[in-house]
């Protein structure tokens, strides 16, 4: 059994070249004549024959359209979201007294995270005290002096120095105040009836866990 096919020679060059090793006798001279047409310039489709004892190693397929698969390849880096991780910076100098949290726990916005004994702290704790109680004397000394002004027994100056004192007073109350705020002391008016420390809780600014912990129980940390 023989079969014919109109195909280009140079598309079986391949296959032509590995037949050649198991034919012999005038087969050798039909490979040779195949073959001949491989190194030809001119592609030119012509009829050859498939032998019986090679058609094990022909595989005839129709031709059809098909989709190829690619695949890309890229190198990258596997990092957290940084629209929703932050660092957590201290605010403020001095050593880790005490870790309150682990890597691998959920913690809530506002949760304390570690505590930080501070020097700085305890002066600007002071320094709030002093303020607010200079202030509470400035309020009283306006109070009375623009009492006795209505009573005409004190002169326009003198209520106008009180009233600046208050102003001033007033002025560094609040700056305290806020310098308390940046720290995470949200309510400073709580210092006055807490116990006197020198420790300054760090807070978590958002809601999630804790990845890394990069602080120990003693170590010195600075601002920022």
């Amino acid at each position: 059994m023989k079969i014919s096919a109109l195909i280009p020679v140079s598309t079986f060059a391949i296959a032509a070249a590995l037949a050649i090793a198991g034919c012999g006798g005038s087969e050798n001279n039909s490979a040779e004549k195949m073959t001949s047409y491989s190194s030809a310039k001119a592609v030119k489709a012509e009829l050859f024959t498939v032998p019986a004892d090679q058609m094990s190693h022909v595989q005839v397929v129709a031709v059809e359209p098909t989709k190829l698969q690619r695949v890309l390849r890229l190198t990258g880096a596997v990092a957290f979201n940084s629209f929703k991780t932050t660092p957590i910076i201290s605010p403020i100098g001095g050593p880790v007294s005490r870790i309150l949290v682990a890597p691998g726990e959920h913690v809530k916005q506002g949760q304390t995270l570690l505590q930080v004994s501070s020097p700085d702290f305890s002066l600007l704790r002071a320094t709030y005290l002093k303020a607010r109680n200079v202030f509470r004397v400035a309020d009283k000394n306006y109070d009375r002096a623009k009492d006795l002004y209505e009573h005409h027994a004190i002169a326009e100056r003198d209520l106008l120095q009180a009233e600046s004192d208050r102003s001033q007073a007033e002025a560094d109350l609040q700056s305290s105040e806020q310098s308390l705020k940046i720290l995470g002391i949200p309510n400073p008016e709580s210092l006055l009836t807490g116990p006197p420390s020198a420790e300054i809780p760090l807070l978590a600014p958002l809601g999630g866990e804790i990845v890394e912990r990069l602080c120990s129980p003693g170590q010195l940390i600075a601002a920022g």
